[in-house]
């Protein structure tokens, strides 16, 4: 009895561990740091993100360091302002599982000053050394490409040909995540999920240099988050 209850235990931490790392695979995070021109660092300045969804806002802290964790994939607009400084927006591309870095340099204003610097930030994650490739809900829209299953838009990556990726098995040597859901065939491993494509946001395909909460694969990991709700009406047909 006592062993069983020592395997539960462990089975319950297990769970408790695996639940915030494989959440944090379908959002991304926006941080950054706000400067003055000579470098020294800007507290209290008021940063804004706002995006489909809405807005949220925070300060930067004592080192100047603001974040926003848990962010949809989408594009944001992150605006900072602070008094006697010129406001500054810059364009942020939020993918799954990647940081956004965005330093910002704040220039002194005038009392006759109302300007917005704008600039778009870069969609490089320098935090991960993980190879992967994103497909957009835009790209598949835009595109003649369509698969009711994503092995079938994982040949539209570069490097892979017939659904094998990086020398593994086609179809069967992938992860096929669905929000964060093994979709997969429990006996034979291809795809079991089919999908309407334009519930889709964004399609992630890596494999090289993955996070170790990943798993059951020897080839590429396709991570497809679906669309969420937004402030604009919108629809098909």
């Amino acid at each position: 009895m006592r062993r069983f209850t020592q395997i539960l235990l462990i089975l319950f931490v297990a769970l408790g561990l695996s639940g915030p790392a494989l959440a944090q695979t379908q959002t991304g995070t926006v941080e950054g740091k706000v400067l003055d021109p000579q470098g020294a660092v800007l507290p209290g300045a008021t940063v804004t993100l706002t995006g489909p969804r809405g807005s949220q806002e925070t300060t930067t802290d004592q080192e100047g360091i603001f974040r926003f964790v848990g962010i949809q994939p989408d594009t944001y607009t992150v605006k900072v302002a602070l008094t006697s400084f010129v406001t500054q927006q810059m364009q942020a591309v939020v993918g799954m599982g990647r940081t956004v870095s965005i330093d910002m340099t704040l220039k002194l204003s005038t009392l006759s000053e109302n300007v917005e610097v704008r600039a778009t930030a870069s969609v490089v994650d320098v935090r991960s050394a993980s190879t992967e490739t994103s497909v957009s809900s835009d790209l598949l829209n835009l595109m003649p490409i369509y698969s009711a299953t994503s092995t079938g838009l994982l040949n539209n990556a570069p490097g892979i040909n017939s659904s094998s990726a990086y020398g593994s098995q086609g179809t069967y040597g992938n992860a096929l995540l669905l929000d964060g859901v093994d979709t997969r065939d429990p006996e034979g491993g291809s795809a079991w999920t089919f999908f309407n494509q334009n519930l889709i946001q964004e399609i992630q395909v890596g494999g090289l240099g993955a996070p170790a909460e990943y798993g059951g694969f020897t080839g590429a990991i396709i991570n497809t988050v679906t669309k969420s709700g937004t402030n604009a009406f919108a629809g098909l047909f």
